[in-house]
């Protein structure tokens, strides 16, 4: 019986590390340029001709699908190319073929496993499709990337690989060259899956990496198994080096998975094969990523349209060859955004943010921050709000409440109050907000950020409250206490509890949201999604929505921001403005365009809500609006528009048959329908007709017309 267990569980750890199936390995090495004119004698025991045969064996030995080398000469290539089984693009090279040893970042993978279809370069700079210097007077020599597409042979799956080398010299060449690189891979690959290796001469702090991580992940994060090796990638020929500075790097796209990383410390007697380690990782392309959209699309037909059928009578007769036009004046799915753009002393800015705003959406959610909402005891800022929620009403936007409890700060006047009067002080404004506008904003988010309510930072921001609830009441108790507020002040309106942390641990307090009959407190659960450095993939996007759907209450995204920007910083201490650039709202407009259709074909999730509106002042001083500053629409916010108003509204003309019936396919709203008789007198017809879930039989009945 032992032995049988014992086998059992070899076969079990076996299979843990089986071999992925599609797996491939990839490697990037910066294989050390010649450092003198003597090709035999330069670098001393160093030189090339002393450590080849070892880089060549340790490329066969580890077996790499694909690899990528830096600093690449003539004699370098000579040698490779000998790699028995491999094919190759050296590339053009820095010089494009000036001087005879010029670097070039060269590509190699295997002929049986991989073919190749296409192949380019471009440079780092200001003008990428022609040799040049890149954006710092101090570069030494131009600097390129090389690409292939190349297609699995036994997937049958295709992808990009970019080879790239930063400038050591230049800050500002890297910084650029980063945000180049984002930039060249979308319009190269699109959204199809790609790997970026190389010497970046770059830490993982540094803004280069960052603006990187925006589009691609870093596979040292995102590995399932631990990184294996030293962190450090440069060794400088020097065996006791410390190998503490991660510089060369695998990105992988959203669609990878990688399984495994390593930083490869491969010697012979005591001598590295280069003065850089190599990286290699094995993964896997989940998805081809050609068919996200087709596939989303095909959800939200199933899922966001009904079938219609209108029937016309005239007099109790049917009305055969008359022509009925949908025109959608509400969607039923609620797109908003927060209106926090209320400044009277520009009255053209606040017109045209009005404007704009009530051009694209249906939901709008008002800021009730206790610090500030009620800066004197029983004062609470009602008169703003009251205007706000009016012009929502006459625009015909849902206007909602946020957040009616959160401890990011509180009140000066409370820190008097005992633990007990603070408390009812609390549930007392939660229900008087939501009293006071019951009829006029029916949607509250109630408690926010409850998961990592005692974190460090929120003990300075409120420390009554966040004391209140860590050490005496507990998040679950506090929250339930928040959610009876609301519903005695409101019972009919839709409470959200309200998170970032979209992450097992929300989900494990909303199980224990429930009342004595076991019923959720909650009538929808909001999900956080501020993406200042950079955005979900399309797998996370789809993993968090089954994860919350499994409560059976809608989802709302609360809190949707993708930046106009390649530039990072460090977000939660930002004092200056972020500017918004070209290129970065060309991403956020392609961006904007996937998170939206994702979100739009999961039938659990009944709204979006974009944070900021406007660049001016924006949260965290980031360019997260759909406008800039004075007020233009960037790109997103067209393209959001577009989907709302035009490919996700249905608006359509159909003919009634014999039997007076018309059939359409609809998306569920508000609609506006128009009559034309076969003898050409139009009617409009009121009031406006409603597409839902269920009977939609639409009776249309013309009675004595003369």
């Amino acid at each position: 019986m032992k032995t049988f267990i014992f086998t059992l569980l070899c076969l079990a750890s076996m299979n843990a590390f089986a071999q992925p199936e599609g797996e491939l390995k990839v490697a990037t090495y910066n294989i050390r340029y010649l450092a003198g004119d003597d090709v035999t004698k330069n670098d001393g025991v160093n030189a090339w001709t002393n450590r080849r045969e070892h880089l060549k064996a340790l490329v066969l030995y580890h077996d790499f699908d694909i690899f990528g080398v830096q600093e690449a000469q003539s004699e370098h290539q000579k040698d490779l190319c000998e790699l028995p089984g491999y094919g190759w693009y050296l590339g053009r090279g820095v010089d494009d073929g000036k001087h005879p040893r010029q670097q070039a970042n060269s590509i190699f993978y295997k002929k049986d496993r991989l073919q190749l279809l296409e192949s380019g370069d471009f440079w780092l700079s200001e003008t990428p499709d022609q040799p040049s210097l890149g954006w710092d007077v101090v570069n030494c020599c131009n600097r390129i990337c090389s690409w292939v597409r190349l297609k699995d042979l036994r997937t049958q799956k295709e992808l990009y690989f970019f080879n790239v080398h930063f400038d050591h010299q230049g800050v500002v060449a890297r910084q650029e060259s980063g945000k180049l690189m984002v930039r060249k891979i979308r319009e190269i690959a699109g959204d199809r899956p790609a790997i970026c290796t190389g010497d970046l001469n770059s830490t993982p702090d540094k803004e280069q990496i960052q603006t990187l991580e925006t589009l691609l992940n870093d596979s040292y994060k995102v590995s399932k198994a631990p990184p294996y090796g030293p962190e450090g990638t440069f060794n400088g020929f020097r065996f006791d080096a410390p190998l503490q500075h991660r510089i060369d790097y695998v990105f992988v796209s959203r669609q990878i998975t990688v399984w495994k990383y390593a930083v490869l410390t491969d010697s012979k007697d005591r001598r590295y094969p280069s003065d850089h380690l190599p990286v290699v990782v094995h993964l896997t392309i989940d998805d081809d990523g050609s068919d996200w959209k087709t596939a989303a699309d095909a959800r939200i037909e199933q899922h966001r349209k009904e079938n219609v059928r209108m029937v016309l009578t005239q007099n109790g007769k049917p009305v055969p060859g008359a022509k009925i036009r949908m025109e959608m004046r509400r969607h039923e799915f609620l797109f908003g955004s927060n209106v926090f753009g209320w400044k009277p002393e520009d009255e053209n800015a606040v017109n045209e943010y009005n404007r704009l705003f009530a051009g694209i959406f249906n939901f709008g959610t008002m800021g009730f921050y206790w610090k500030e909402y009620e800066p004197e005891n029983g004062k609470p800022g009602y008169a703003s709000s009251e205007r706000i929620a009016a012009w929502c009403a006459a625009n015909g936007i849902r206007a909602k409440g946020h957040p009616l409890v959160w401890n990011t700060g509180e009140p000066e006047w409370i820190k008097d109050f005992s633990d007990e009067a603070l408390f009812e002080r609390q549930m007392k404004r939660v229900t008087d907000c939501a009293k006071h506008f019951r009829g006029t904003i029916e949607t509250w988010d109630v408690i926010n950020e409850v998961v990592g309510w005692d974190r460090e930072k929120y003990w300075e921001y409120a420390p009554r409250l966040t004391a209140l609830v860590a050490n005496k009441i507990g998040k679950v108790e506090f929250s339930k206490a928040s959610f009876a507020a609301a519903r005695k002040g409101n019972p009919k309106a839709t409470l959200l509890i309200n998170d970032w942390m979209a992450d097992e641990r929300y989900a494990e307090l909303i199980a224990r949201l429930t009342g004595d009959d076991g019923k959720p407190l909650y009538d929808a659960i909001g999900i956080q999604s501020h993406m200042h450095s950079g955005t979900w993939s399309n797998d996370k996007i789809w993993e968090t929505c089954e994860r919350f759907a499994g409560f059976g209450r809608p989802i709302h995204f609360t809190e949707v921001t993708i930046l106009s920007t390649h530039e990072k910083a460090d977000w939660g201490s930002l004092k200056e403005d972020i500017l918004t650039t070209g290129d970065g709202e060309e991403w956020q407009r392609d961006e904007v365009v996937r998170f939206y259709t994702m979100l739009f074909s999961h039938p659990a999730v009944e709204a979006i809500t974009w944070w900021d509106f406007s660049d001016r002042n924006a949260w965290r001083h980031a360019p997260a609006g759909l406008l800039r500053k004075d007020m233009t629409p960037k790109p997103a916010y067209e393209a959001l528009r577009k989907l709302i108003r035009e490919e996700w509204s249905t608006r359509a003309t159909v003919e009634t048959d014999r039997s007076g019936s018309a059939n359409i396919r609809a998306f569920r709203g508000e609609y506006l329908l128009t009559v034309t008789l076969p003898d050409g007198r139009q009617l409009g017809l009121s009031p406006e007709a409603v597409v839902g879930k269920k009977d939609n039989l639409i009776e249309l009945k013309v009675e004595n017309l003369q």
